[in-house]
């Protein structure tokens, strides 16, 4: 990233290299309004305008002079690693009247601005995920205290107006604050928005949220310990989700120590914080939980310890937020000492600092863990924006948020036959923390581990929720994405489960979505059954820990995945063996493909499929026989899976999968994050991305008759079809690197001799990369053409500008072909 601002084509002014595409105005003319910035997320944009003519910026570092704006006034636009920050300085006394009242119009396309403090806002996208902010306005004058702090200060009085998509601040200075002769001048007034769901901020012990001070989330400097007059303590939030599963070999926090009340090497801590949203202060900062870092350096005092980075070690933070598949990191920072100034007083730069080499940094080396996941189009990605989707989904906003009702008493179900009425509580917090411990709250406020999903703190007390979103058990939702017509208002699942919420971890890690929070773990590995899910061998397979009972089919599968990683994996491969018994697999002659009907239950199918993936991927000593009857049974639970998934009103978007396959059984099977989780892991399991042929965003050419199967398959026909590309896309941009890219083809009874088909990948910027030909005898395997074989193209991508396209070119005549899918390793 670099920040240093640069002339672009047209007049305009831009970053080197900004991660949100930041755009700053050049010189304008005309008294009408005009952008003055804007910065991009997801697709959308955020801008904020100016009315009147603006002179030609003078450019220094990332920082854009607009001078003399106004008579004694200069605008400055500068250039943030979070978004940008404006602030109008007033130069003089005789130009504080001029600034008197502000408008300050923002304006996004797709975002909205949801107030989330006295005069701060929320920028969230249409989920309702935050995905930056709009921190309270305020203005400092040039005054600097003993311990190098800003002294004097003072809000803005901000009232908005507008809708959600077009927001006016009016923002108000205080006259008599700026005429007073305890003003130091220039005096600097700072609207900023910071585009980056991670932040920092700092408290301090004489700001109270009722006190009317504006928080300092905003600010380019954290502190803590003693100062003056106060007591300070700075809190951060770091990204941990692509650290999910990892094992932490190092984790060193880097600060910029820029002022120190002394050169003595005194101590400060790093905490582990309850989760937290901007704006807060001292008063609802976040519960310091346990100490995970320790440090006595210390710098910024004077020459004999000048400006430099200090660091500690934080390995126990981020392992645990890996073992948790924890989505953010919650930091405090807080002195050792904190009631001597010289000793305890620190300043370092936070992420807002307007020098982005001196922003806070961690430093990480881990383990990625053994097992992947991919992104599957488009069946697992139209299952997890339906699982993410408002107000039908199963996304919810954890803010006020109250227990439903359960119908169901228990979590099990004796002899086949559920339990099915209503449990005697009410449906609250109140209520569940009253009747903590008793039957019937457990299948409500506890999941079968006896872990409150809410109990950040640990103290097995209902914890509210202070932010977040979390999946639910759905309301009642089964086929088509419909409540069930026998009961039109049935909400048997309106509850937070801890071990669906672990699952779904994974599932928003591969599918690069938001990750559920407030999730614990006790570190015990009997715990967490879904640890094994990544590959962490921190867990302990059932026939060892119930050896009487551990012949299920989840607990066969998962046990398989543990052996898989920890060996012997000839052990694994049994499990997978005592896995097709139990399934009652059946190969269907017309079709080619077994079927499964012993299988009951959707998330065993996503299971067995997770299994066979894996072991198709991680297993070392499989024949190529076993390699070819895997990736038939692969092929076959996809068909299940794909038949079994449902759409919304039968023939709408994709939606997920009820927990029984049999939809007419009593009462009626219903839809949960659990299935949904499992299964569309299992469709990308062993891959980076997983394509359906004759599906977007792979196409196919309509003329030519190919056919598109129940199974999922798409055939050429002799006789019928026509020769041409059976799939071509989806013209998606790789990451430089190397992949091995999987056409998992068949061709049933095909004419010996000539070419059947040709592979290729094809980028649409430079032209084929490689390809492959295939005759009849590429086909014939283990003395049949009933197998699936993953034929490999093999390709290096050397160039980010990249648009590859995965071509099947079926030549025609009387040979048949089949594409299952194309995965990308």
């Amino acid at each position: 990233m670099d920040l240093t601002l640069r002339l672009a084509v047209g007049g305009a002014v831009e970053p080197v290299g900004h991660p949100r595409g930041l755009r700053i105005s050049g010189a304008a003319t005309g008294a009408g309004e005009k952008v003055l910035a804007r910065v991009e997320t997801g697709g959308n944009t955020v801008s904020m305008l100016w009315s009147g003519p603006l002179p030609e910026p003078v450019l220094a570092a990332n920082t854009a002079t607009y001078p003399e704006v106004l008579p004694g006034v200069d605008l400055l636009l500068t250039a943030t690693r979070l978004g940008f920050e404006q602030s109008l300085v007033v130069k003089n006394r005789a130009a504080a009247a001029r600034v008197a009242t502000l408008t300050v119009p923002l304006r996004s396309v797709g975002l909205k601005f949801v107030a989330d403090g006295p005069a701060s806002f929320a920028i969230r996208d249409s989920a309702g995920i935050t995905v930056g902010r709009v921190p309270a306005p305020k203005m400092w004058d040039s005054s600097i205290g003993a311990s190098g702090e800003r002294t004097r200060e003072k809000a803005l009085t901000t009232r908005a107006e507008g809708g959600p998509g077009a927001l006016d601040l009016r923002l108000a200075a205080d006259l008599a604050w700026l005429r007073d002769p305890k003003t130091r001048y220039p005096v600097t007034l700072d609207p900023q928005v910071e585009l980056d769901p991670t932040s920092d901020t700092i408290v301090r012990n004489d700001e109270l949220s009722t006190s009317g001070k504006p928080d300092h989330s905003g600010a380019d400097y954290l502190a803590y310990g003693k100062a003056t007059s106060y007591l300070a303590r700075s809190f951060m939030q770091w990204p941990a989700g692509h650290l999910a599963g990892s094992r932490i070999t190092s984790a060193t926090l880097s600060l910029w120590n820029w002022y120190s009340g002394s050169c003595a090497q005194t101590g400060w801590l790093v905490w582990s914080t309850m989760p937290f949203t901007n704006p807060i202060w001292w008063d609802t900062a976040p519960k310091l939980l346990s100490n995970d870092g320790y440090s006595t350096q210390t710098a910024g005092f004077s020459s004999a310890c000048d400006d430099a980075w200090v660091s500690a070690s934080v390995v126990p933070l981020f392992q645990r937020a890996a073992n948790t598949s924890a989505p953010t990191v919650h930091m405090g920072l807080t002195s050792y000492n904190e009631s001597n100034p010289s000793l305890s007083w620190k300043q370092v730069r936070s992420r807002q600092a307007a020098n982005s080499s001196q922003i806070p940094v961690v430093r990480i080396n881990y383990e990625d863990p053994l097992y992947r996941y991919g992104v599957n189009y488009p069946y697992g990605v139209g299952a997890v924006d339906y699982a993410y989707s408002s107000p039908d989904g199963m996304w919810k906003d954890l803010n006020g948020m109250r227990y439903g009702p359960n119908r169901y008493i228990t979590f099990e179900i004796p002899q086949e036959e559920d339990i099915y009425e209503p449990v005697p509580h009410e449906a609250n917090e109140a209520a569940l923390v009253t009747l903590a411990g008793t039957p019937e709250s457990r299948y409500t406020a506890l999941d079968k581990n006896h872990h409150l999903l809410y109990d950040f703190d640990r103290d097995k007390i209902l914890d509210l929720a202070p932010t977040g979103f979390a999946f639910h058990e759905h309301e009642g939702k089964g086929k088509n994405a419909r409540p069930p017509e026998s009961e039109p208002n049935q909400r048997p699942y309106h509850v937070f489960w801890f071990d669906d919420n672990w699952l779904a971890q994974y599932m928003a890690k591969a599918y690069g979505r938001s990750s559920p929070t407030g999730l614990s773990d006790y570190g015990d590995p009997g715990y967490v059954r879904w640890r094994i899910i990544s590959g962490d061998t921190n867990w302990m397979p059932y026939e060892v820990a119930t050896p009487d009972a551990f012949g299920y089919v989840d607990r066969l599968a998962l046990d398989g995945l543990y052996y898989l990683a920890a060996g012997p994996q000839a052990t694994a491969m049994t499990k997978w063996n005592d896995l097709l018994v139990k399934s009652g697999a059946t190969f269907n002659t017309p079709t080619g493909l077994f079927t499964y009907p012993a299988l009951e239950e959707n998330y065993h199918v996503g299971l067995f499929k997770l299994l066979t993936d894996q072991i198709l991927a991680h297993h070392t000593g499989l024949t190529g026989t076993q390699q070819r009857v895997l990736a038939l049974h692969s092929v076959s639970l996809r068909a299940m899976i794909i038949k079994n998934q449902q759409r919304v009103a039968a023939t709408g978007p994709l939606a997920g999968w009820t927990t029984h396959v049999n939809l007419s059984r009593k009462p009626p099977p219903l839809m949960n994050i659990e299935t949904l989780a499992v299964n569309s892991l299992a469709l990308g399991a062993g891959a980076k991305q997983v394509y359906s042929p004759g599906q977007a965003p792979l196409q196919t050419t309509a003329a030519n008759r190919y056919n598109f199967t129940a199974d999922g398959i798409l055939q050429a026909i002799p006789g019928t079809s026509a020769a041409g590309h059976m799939t071509f896309g989806p013209n998606h941009a790789f990451a430089p690197g190397t992949y091995n890219v999987e056409f998992v083809l068949r061709s049933r009874n095909p004419t010996s001799g000539p070419r059947v088909a040709n592979l290729d990948v094809y980028d649409a910027r430079s032209g084929v990369i490689d390809e492959l030909a295939l005759t009849a005898d590429d086909f014939l395997k283990d003395g049949t053409y009933e197998r699936f074989i993953r034929f490999t193209v093999p390709i290096t991508v050397t160039s980010a500008d990249n648009s590859l396209e995965f071509r099947v070119w079926w030549d025609g005549g009387l040979s048949p072909l089949e594409v299952a899918e194309i995965r990308v390793r």
